[in-house]
């Protein structure tokens, strides 16, 4: 069975077999980079000016444009990316001595759940785990942000703990979601925990149980998953091509968008084979005819402070100006007001930005509707938690 990790808890407690499943997908490159330059950018602004702090962000780093639009007045200080541990079996709570690098968990018994703190603030008594804008629980029913909570009380003799989620935009805007853990609260994460746990040491690889669901697309072991990649080997093998809707009950309509995404995920795994084989063999002949190739493309564009010049110069100044397209994006203005706002008024600063936008009709403002997860909540729970929203 694999290590349990606090990151790791809500996937266990919906699927506890997928710990005996082997860890063949990790988040893709991209995007881990990404979050943990954001990371690492954050741990720096606990001692250093932001100046300092990003000047350690590479210029070219994707992740850059957000560490340039957060506020460090917005961030609080504390200790960043602190490792800590939970023993399930006696209920102790320990440091872990981690570096960036993960060194410091692999020496620790593996039945103990590990993970790391992205900011303590124990002075307030304050967990705060960092996060892109991807959807996760609310704070009184995030299993993640508990065991933290959990961990943290028991490191400090605290019988309450603060818990927040802070989520931060691509333009580095931050918006929080608090919640307040009481006695009774940890008390029952706590048997939530040691729950996961039993039912974990309980299933097995080749018996299960396999929950099929949403929750599969994070799953680290989904390549190995009989219940998820066996409804790819049923298309592969000439499954139905398509499904009738008309008439299905809410239930099953319900039950086929959670099918749905097991499928697009594990078919998300299989092209990402297919597209690794092609890169390695050159080319992958198709059985209808064709093939996959690796193509290169390319897309031309203008540097507008060199080449707008240029370009008055052989059509005309109101020729090449009536064909120039100019857009400001909300994150731009809002890392322009940043940059001269008084001191921790940022956020009110922005806000009476917009307004006055606005106010001039100089603001542009478009809508759309879409199908969304919204993640549930269970409201028995509710009376042990307080939260706030900002």
């Amino acid at each position: 069975m694999k290590r349990l990790s606090a990151s790791g808890l809500r996937l266990a407690e919906t699927c506890p077999a997928s710990l005996h499943l082997p860890e063949i997908w990790t988040e893709s490159g991209d995007a881990a980079e990404a979050g943990t330059g954001r990371h690492l950018y954050l741990e720096h602004l606990q001692t250093m000016t932001r100046d300092e702090a990003l000047a350690l962000v590479p210029a070219d780093a994707p992740w850059r444009s957000t560490c340039e639009g957060i506020d460090p007045e917005e961030v609080p200080r504390g200790r960043a990316e602190v490792g800590v541990a939970l023993d399930p079996d006696d209920g102790s709570a320990h440091w872990l001595a981690r570096g960036r690098d993960g060194t410091g968990y692999a020496s620790v018994p593996g039945h103990w759940i590990t993970g790391t703190i992205d900011l303590l603030v124990e002075t307030e008594q304050w967990v705060v785990d960092w996060k892109g804008v991807e959807r996760v629980d609310d704070p009184e029913i995030n299993l993640q942000l508990g065991a933290y909570g959990l961990i943290a009380a028991r490191l400090h003799g605290w019988d309450w703990v603060r818990i927040s989620a802070a989520h931060i935009s691509p333009d580095g805007r931050i918006s929080w979601r608090h919640g307040v853990l009481d006695a009774w609260a940890l008390a029952e994460v706590e048997e939530r925990i040691l729950a996961v746990v039993a039912a974990a040491r309980a299933a097995s690889r080749e018996q299960g149980p396999y929950r099929r669901g949403v929750h599969c697309t994070r799953c680290s072991g989904l390549a190995a998953c009989p219940t998820a990649m066996g409804l790819v080997a049923a298309m592969v093998a000439g499954g139905p091509s398509t499904i009738d809707t008309t008439g299905m009950l809410p239930a099953d309509l319900a039950s086929a968008y959670e099918t749905a995404a097991v499928v697009e995920a594990a078919v998300a795994l299989t092209k990402r084979a297919v597209e690794d084989a092609t890169w390695a063999l050159g080319t992958l002949p198709l059985p209808s005819g064709g093939s996959l190739q690796v193509v290169e493309r390319s897309r031309k564009s203008v540097d507008p402070e060199r080449g707008v010049p240029v370009l008055r110069e052989l059509f005309g100044v109101d020729a090449v100006d009536a064909e120039l397209e100019v857009k400001i994006s909300n994150s731009s203005v809002e890392k322009l007001a940043k940059r001269v706002a008084p001191p921790r008024q940022g956020s009110a600063f922005v806000t009476e930005l917009w307004t006055r936008l606005a106010s001039d009709g100089a603001m542009r403002t478009s809508r759309s509707q879409s199908v969304s997860l919204v993640r549930a909540r269970r409201a028995d729970r509710a009376p042990q938690v307080v939260v706030e929203e900002e």
